[in-house]
C-alpha cells in the first residue's frame, strides 16, 4: 500500500521503469513500445484513478515518449533507456522540490515568529517521507527548521 499523491505517482512510474529495464515490452518497434508504455500507464491509472499526481505524470510521460518516437533516428532501445532515465529523473525532482518546499516553508514560518517564540505546526494528510520520495512536503519544513539556527 502506498499513501500520498507524490509517492503514488513515483511508485507507479518507477514500476514501469523496472519493467522496461528488465526487458518487458516490444524491442524492435518504436510504435509498439510506445503503445506498450501507454497500456501500462493506463493500467496504473485504472488502479488509482483519483491519484492526481499519477495522472499528471502519466500525461507528461506519454508526451515525452511521443516526442522521442518522433525524433529521427531513435531506436527502440534508445527509447526504452530514455524512458527509464526520465522516470529516474522524477525521483530526483521530487526530492529536490521537497527540500525547496521545506526550506521556503521554514523561512516563511520562522520569519514571522518573534525571536525565540514558541512555534506550533499542524499538518494533515500524508505530508511526510511516506508520501513522497523520502523527504516530505509540509514535514520537510520541520527538517529545515531544526537546521535553521545552524545555517544562519
Amino acid at each position: 500500500q502506498v499513501r500520498g499523491a507524490p509517492a503514488i505517482a513515483l511508485l507507479g512510474c518507477l514500476s514501469l521503469a523496472v519493467e522496461l529495464a528488465e526487458g518487458a515490452g516490444p524491442s524492435e518497434d518504436l510504435g509498439a513500445l510506445e503503445e506498450f508504455v501507454g497500456q501500462k500507464l493506463g493500467f496504473l491509472l485504472s488502479a488509482r484513478p483519483t491519484a492526481a499526481n499519477l495522472g499528471r505524470e502519466a500525461e507528461r510521460l506519454r508526451a515525452f515518449v511521443r516526442q522521442r518516437v518522433e525524433t529521427p533516428g531513435v531506436s527502440p532501445q534508445q527509447l526504452r533507456e530514455s524512458i527509464i532515465e526520465y522516470i529516474e529523473g522524477l525521483l530526483e525532482k521530487d526530492r529536490r522540490d521537497n527540500r525547496n518546499i521545506g526550506a521556503h516553508g521554514a523561512s516563511h514560518i520562522l520569519g514571522r515568529v518573534p525571536e525565540g517564540g514558541p512555534v506550533t505546526l499542524l499538518t494533515h494528510c500524508n505530508t511526510g517521507t511516506l508520501a513522497t520520495a523520502g523527504y516530505g512536503t509540509a514535514l520537510g519544513t520541520w527538517g529545515h527548521w531544526g537546521r535553521h539556527g545552524e545555517d544562519s
